[in-house]
C-alpha cells in the first residue's frame, strides 16, 4: 500500500474510533474536569484583560436556540473531528504513550492557526476577534482542555460538548459575537 493510502486509511480509521468510543462514568468525570480547569483559566482571563463582558446575547431565545444548534455542528462537532479526532493519534494505537505530548502540541498549535487562517480567509469579520491576543490565549487553554480530554477518553464526544458549551456562554453572556443569524 502506498504512503499516502495509508495515511488516509490511518486518518480514516482515527475518525471512526473517535466517534464510536463512547467515554465511561469515569472519563466524563475527567472530562469535567478539563472543562472547570479551562472555565476557570478563561475566566479569569477574559475579566482580567476585558475581553469578556458580562453582557447578555439580545438575541430571541428561539433564534438562539437554532445558533446552539449550528454551534454543536461547527465549531463542535466539525473542529473536535479535525482538531483532536484526526491530528491527535487515539489512545488504541500502537506508540500512542511516546506521541502523545507532542501531537497534543501540534494539534493546539494547528488549532491556533486555523483561527487566525478562518478570520483571513472564510469570515473577514472575525478579524478583530480571531486575530486578538486575548482570544488566541483563550483559545490556546480550549485546545489543551479539548485534546487532554480526547487522549483521556479516546472519544470525541467530551471535547465535542466542552467545546460547544464554552463558545455558547461566550456568545450568550460574555459579548461573544454572533457572525451568523
Amino acid at each position: 500500500m502506498s504512503a499516502p493510502l495509508k495515511r488516509l486509511q490511518t486518518l480514516r480509521l482515527r475518525a471512526l474510533r473517535a466517534l464510536t468510543t463512547w467515554p465511561n462514568a469515569r472519563a466524563w468525570r475527567d472530562s469535567g474536569w478539563a472543562l472547570l480547569w479551562f472555565a476557570l483559566f478563561a475566566l479569569a482571563t477574559g475579566f482580567a484583560t476585558r475581553f469578556f463582558q458580562a453582557q447578555p446575547t439580545a438575541m430571541p431565545p428561539l433564534k438562539f436556540l437554532g445558533v446552539m444548534v449550528i454551534l454543536f455542528v461547527f465549531p463542535g462537532i466539525t473542529e473536535e473531528l479535525i482538531f483532536r479526532g484526526l491530528v491527535l493519534p487515539h489512545p488504541s494505537e500502537d506508540g500512542f504513550e511516546p506521541r502523545r505530548r507532542r501531537s497534543l502540541v501540534v494539534s493546539i498549535l494547528i488549532f491556533i492557526v486555523w483561527h487566525i487562517g478562518n478570520a483571513w480567509l472564510i469570515f473577514p469579520a472575525a478579524r478583530p476577534v480571531f486575530w486578538d491576543w486575548r482570544f488566541l490565549l483563550i483559545v490556546t487553554g480550549l485546545g489543551w482542555a479539548c485534546g487532554w480530554s480526547y487522549q483521556r477518553t479516546g472519544s470525541i464526544w467530551p471535547p465535542v460538548i466542552i467545546h460547544w458549551f464554552i463558545v455558547v456562554v461566550w456568545k450568550a453572556c460574555l459579548g461573544g459575537p454572533v457572525f451568523f443569524k
